[in-house]
């Protein structure tokens, strides 16, 4: 979670540190694997960590965090997603792609971070 964050969204340690005032030895060692407080989960959402990354933490015990939205936003966002989705798709099985009409692993990879966001976004829509 906290490697993504950082190389998806510029959230580092530091960044986390500032905006949430956890002690960045602390945020280390959650980095770690160092239990982690479920407070943690929302000072982390409050800095900025998106609901598909801090449900990472939860993924071994089939849980998610999704946060709670309203209007038509979190369809909208839903949409996007699931089109960016497709068209990644899309790609990865063209034949003129790295794999042929096969996906390789590292297309696999950005499938799999796309899809924790749609879950995320699909919450959203149903609450």
């Amino acid at each position: 979670m906290f490697r993504l964050a950082e190389r998806d969204h510029g959230l580092s340690i530091r960044a986390l540190h500032l905006e949430t005032r956890i002690p960045k030895t602390t945020l280390q060692g959650w980095k770690d694997g160092t239990t982690m407080p479920a407070w943690a989960l929302g000072a982390l959402g409050r800095a900025g960590v998106p609901d598909h990354l801090l449900s990472l933490v939860l993924h071994p015990f089939a849980r998610h965090i999704g946060t709670d939205d309203s209007g038509d936003g979190a369809l909208d966002e839903l949409v996007r997603e699931t089109a960016g989705f497709t068209s990644d798709y899309l790609e990865a099985t063209a034949p003129d792609s790295p794999g042929g009409t096969n996906v390789i692993p590292m297309e696999h990879a950005k499938l799999a971070e796309r899809a924790l966001r749609i879950e995320s976004k699909a919450r959203a829509v149903r609450k």
